[in-house]
């Protein structure tokens, strides 16, 4: 590791050397991205925000296929656990496992983050390019772009020119099955001038590396589970009945089904799964939209509508807080002295399978008049219009679960959990059904003003009224009140106002630039709580259903630079900035009835700078590196009333927040005849240490899964390149590293201990071939 560790930093320093030898020779000079960060068309270089923007090219050439890629090579970005597998994108350490998103994520102009679960993100195929904006975007983007957005940027249908692309791909896994895909994407005009179209398709495989295997005797139950398999396709139409107006309609699908989870057991052995059952998940989003655009010569509008609609169907093996560790009073017969709690050889068909199935049905509405004109004064106004509905039904089925209680404490299930009732349908130990909606009207506006030929000020205003309600209703053992079923509603409202200033001084080939700006997520409302939770909310003052949270806010202060040196053949782009963040939603649990509620609690501060840059010293080479570091920590101790733990510790740093984080890439290319070419490639990306929870004496403290290890990562790729044809061979992850990702105890402290920990690691060593083909 330091072996790579010290030649990913060579690569870099060669990257920044190149920037300070003025007199060295430069190679060619570096493209450009153009972005639409600030809701007009800029270069990369050029957009006074601190930014990463991957095109098509980029995206093939690092073997960028989900979230799980993408994250590897952005400063600043870091993937948080949430959901039942799913993963939040926490931007410059801003995340929490509470409250509504910190990131916003959109689909061109369409937001799709969630709310009560985890976001599914699109698949990385027949993309014009991934913005990933570092910061507060609130102005522009909304309530869910605290700490940044991440926007994946479709093809639009060309009424002028046909072009296509297709990418092949075969893989094989170290310790598992093969990967294949195939996908291709077509576009032009159908009418020259009036009316075009652009339509893809593409399907994944990546073939399982998880066994899963029996607790007790190590036998195979199913070899390389955790198989899945991708579908996407997207089709849009281009229609110019006039010479100023454009109609764009489009709808994208995409459906991932996964065979089971990707959690391994630590004391299964590599790669293996104790899990007696698989977890398969279904998931799929369908996103019809329709784009409007009229040109009036001094200014342009903007229509964009948007219909976006989510489902995931999971079923995954659970287990109870109360039956993980031995039975009191010493061990039961029949149970191996090391090994008890988490499958009963007494109830040798014992299973408990919990079913999710989640819904989301989001509705939007955005209008923006942007000027077009060259005077000093440039201008976006608009407004918005947001309606999202999310939708939870959930169920426990233990049809054995009476035979476990009188096992486990000699004593009914319904004695133990101290209701009236018994199982539902002889086999549903909770029933849940639940709703939850969120809207937003906002108005906004961006004004910039050139003071001189070089120097611009932006001042940059959003006003919202937001609200927040729910209903729900739980039932079953673990999901009703002595009186029977819980019903509970609840609703917030709220009219945030998020400013932003930015002022930005042109050099030549260059900018620096100065920001302050506010970001924040909306609140929400608590549930009420089953009545054995009464006595210790009334210990807090509560009676009835906690009080709703608020929105928690951050200022956001930033000084950045860019700049192009050589002769355009060294690009470096960096910036420094501080985050405070107050009211930080979060998590207050009730230990007394293992349940939970959420709250307004603590502050923090995060401190950092990231750097990007980019050299062609010589033709044919071109390095690559960033380097980003991220110090956030609470500011504030708050104790929890009437309780010796503390809901936040002053100097505590944030979960999941990684300090550092650095990429080096090396590319040289050569011609080897007329129209073919090779090159060879290098990527290393690295991810520091970092804690997955609270430090001691504070809520959610759990030393053995608390510390997160450092995570490194070394791609190589070669190939050839004849006019549009790309061919090449790669291997990702060359190491094979298996360091834990996330990591999960499901048993109490002190009883089963080490055997129940369960993590995920990154994908083990692929070897493979991609073809792809452009026109």
């Amino acid at each position: 590791m330091k072996k790579l560790l010290f030649v990913s930093t060579a690569l870099v320093a060669a990257a920044g050397a190149a920037s300070a030898q003025e007199t060295r020779a430069s190679g060619s000079e570096l493209g450009e991205v153009v972005v639409t960060a600030t809701r007009r068309a800029e270069t990369v270089m050029t957009v006074p925000i601190s930014v990463t923007a991957l095109d098509p090219e980029t995206l093939d050439r690092q073997g960028v296929r989900d979230i799980n890629d993408l994250a590897k090579l952005a400063p600043g970005i870091s993937l948080v656990p949430s959901g039942y597998g799913g993963v939040k994108v926490a931007i410059r350490g801003i995340t929490s496992l509470a409250g509504a998103s910190t990131t916003g994520v959109y689909v061109d102009d369409t937001p799709i983050q969630a709310r009560t679960f985890a976001t599914v993100y699109p698949a990385i195929f027949d993309l014009e390019r991934v913005e990933v904006l570092r910061g507060p975007q609130g102005t522009l983007f909304g309530a869910g772009s605290q700490g940044g957005t991440l926007r994946f940027i479709t093809p639009q249908p060309s009424l002028d020119t046909y072009s296509a692309y297709a990418r092949g791909e075969v893989g094989l896994t170290a310790h598992g099955q093969p990967n294949h895909e195939v996908g291709v994407a077509v576009g032009g005009p159908i009418i020259e001038g009036k009316l075009g179209f652009r339509a893809s398709l593409w399907t994944r495989h990546d073939g399982g590396y998880v066994d899963r295997v029996s607790f007790y005797t190590g036998e195979l139950y199913d070899r390389n589970s955790n198989s899945t398999d991708s579908y996407v396709g997207r089709l849009a139409f281009a229609w110019a009945p006039t010479e100023n107006l454009k109609i764009t309609p489009a709808v994208m699908f995409q459906r991932v089904n996964q065979d089971d989870a990707d959690t391994i057991w630590r004391d299964a052995g590599s790669y293996r799964s104790f899990f007696d059952i698989p977890s398969p998940i279904e998931e799929e989003f369908v996103l019809p939209s329709v784009t409007v655009d009229y040109d009036f010569g001094s200014f342009a509008f903007k229509s964009i509508t948007s219909y976006y609609a989510r489902t995931q169907d999971r079923t995954y093996r659970f287990f109870h807080s109360f039956a993980q560790g031995c039975p009191p009073g010493g061990q039961a017969p029949g149970y191996p002295a090391d090994r008890c709690g988490l499958f009963y050889p007494q109830i040798p068909n014992y299973t408990l399978a919990y079913h999710q199935d989640l819904e989301q049905r989001n509705w939007s509405q955005e209008f923006r008049l942007t000027s077009t004109n060259d005077s000093r004064f440039s201008w976006v106004i608009g407004g918005f219009y947001y309606n999202s509905t999310q939708r939870d039904y959930e169920d426990e089925d233990e049809p054995l679960l009476d035979q476990l209680t009188q096992l486990l404490f000699k004593m009914s299930a319904r004695d133990f959990a101290g209701v009236g009732i018994g199982l539902i349908d002889g086999r549903y130990a909770f029933i849940y059904d639940g709703e939850v909606r969120d809207k937003e009207l906002a108005a906004f506006g961006d004004f910039t003003y050139a003071i001189t030929d070089r120097l611009k000020a932006t001042l940059g205003l959003r006003y919202s009224k937001t609200s927040f309600s729910f209903d729900e209703r739980s039932d079953g053992l673990f999901g009703a009140t002595g009186s029977g079923p819980l019903v509970a509603s609840g609703k917030a409202t709220e009219k945030p106002f998020t400013p932003k200033f930015n002022i930005a001084y042109n050099l030549d080939d260059g900018l620096i630039y100065g920001t302050v700006a506010k970001g924040y997520r909306v609140g929400g409302a608590n549930a009420i709580l089953p009545g054995f939770c009464a006595a210790q909310l009334a210990s807090l003052g509560i009676n009835g259903a906690p009080p709703p949270y608020k929105s928690d806010t951050v200022w956001s202060y930033e000084l950045g630079a860019k700049k192009r040196l050589l002769n355009r053949s060294v690009e470096v782009a960096g910036s420094v900035y501080q985050i405070d963040w107050d009211a930080i939603q979060g998590n207050i649990p009730l230990n007394s009835c293992s349940y939970s509620f959420v709250g307004n609690f603590g502050k923090a501060r995060v401190r950092g700078f990231d750097l990007q840059m980019q050299a062609n010293p010589i033709p044919g080479l071109v390095l690559g590196g960033t380097v980003a570091y991220n110090d956030g920590k609470y500011t504030e101790t708050i104790p929890q009333p009437n309780s010796t733990t503390l809901l936040a510790k002053d100097g505590a740093p944030i979960p999941f927040s990684p300090k550092w984080q650095l990429t080096a890439s090396a590319e040289y290319t050569w011609a080897v005849r007329d129209n073919l070419n090779a090159y060879v490639r290098a990527d290393y990306r690295y991810t520091g240490e970092y804690v997955r929870n609270n430090p001691p004496g504070v809520i959610g403290f759990l030393a053995a899964s608390r510390n997160g290890a450092a995570v490194d990562d070394v791609s190589l790729r070669a190939g050839v390149t004849r006019d549009r044809t790309d061919v090449s061979v790669f291997v990702k992850n060359l190491f094979d590293n298996d360091t834990a990702l996330n990591q999960t105890y499901s048993t109490r402290l002190g009883t089963y201990g080490s055997r129940a920990e369960r993590y995920t690691i990154q994908r083990p060593r692929t070897v493979g071939v991609t073809a792809t083909y452009r026109y």
